[in-house]
C-alpha cells in the first residue's frame, strides 16, 4: 500500500490502468470529493485483496475505486466486495459499458466513471450502509481514526 501525498504522482501495479488515475484524481479534486485532508492510497490492502485506490475523507466517509480497461465484470465483481465495507464504490474504466451493465452495476450500488478524454460520471455509486465495526476497522486501516 501506498499513501498518496496532495499533489504526489501515482503508480500502480498494472501499467495501463496507471494511465486512468491522473485524470480521475483531477476529477475527484475538482468536484472536491478529495482535499490536503484526503487520506488516498493505491493498491490498498483490505480483506485479503488490493483496492486499486482508497480514500478516507476528513468526516470519515470512505470511497474504493476500481480501475479496469476494458473488463468491466471483473471490476464489477470487486467493487461489490468493495462495497461492503466502503461507504461508496467505483468502477472506473475506458469507455462506456453497455446498457445492461450499467443497470446491473445501479442494482448493486456501485458508481460508473468513464475516462475517455475527460472523466465522467455514467452513474452515481449509492450510499452504503455498512457496519459500524467494519467501519471503524477499515477507517483505522486507512491511517487515521479522526
Amino acid at each position: 500500500m501506498t499513501m498518496i501525498a496532495w499533489g504526489q504522482g501515482v503508480a500502480t501495479r498494472n501499467a495501463e490502468e496507471a494511465l486512468l488515475l491522473p485524470p480521475l484524481l483531477d476529477m475527484l479534486a475538482r468536484r472536491r470529493w478529495m482535499n490536503e485532508k484526503t487520506l488516498v492510497h493505491n493498491e490498498f490492502a483490505w480483506n485479503g485483496r488490493r483496492v486499486d485506490l482508497a480514500l478516507l475523507g476528513s468526516r470519515n466517509r470512505t470511497a474504493a475505486f476500481e480501475l479496469k480497461l476494458g473488463s468491466f465484470g471483473r471490476a464489477l465483481e470487486q467493487a461489490m466486495y468493495n462495497r461492503l465495507s466502503f461507504d461508496r464504490s467505483w468502477i472506473v474504466i475506458d469507455g462506456l459499458p453497455r446498457p445492461a451493465s450499467l443497470e446491473y452495476a445501479a442494482a448493486n450500488g456501485v458508481g460508473v466513471i468513464v475516462v475517455t478524454d475527460r472523466p465522467r460520471i455514467a452513474l452515481q455509486a449509492g450510499l452504503q450502509q455498512i457496519s459500524p465495526v467494519v467501519g471503524r476497522r477499515l477507517v483505522a486501516q486507512l491511517g487515521v481514526a479522526r
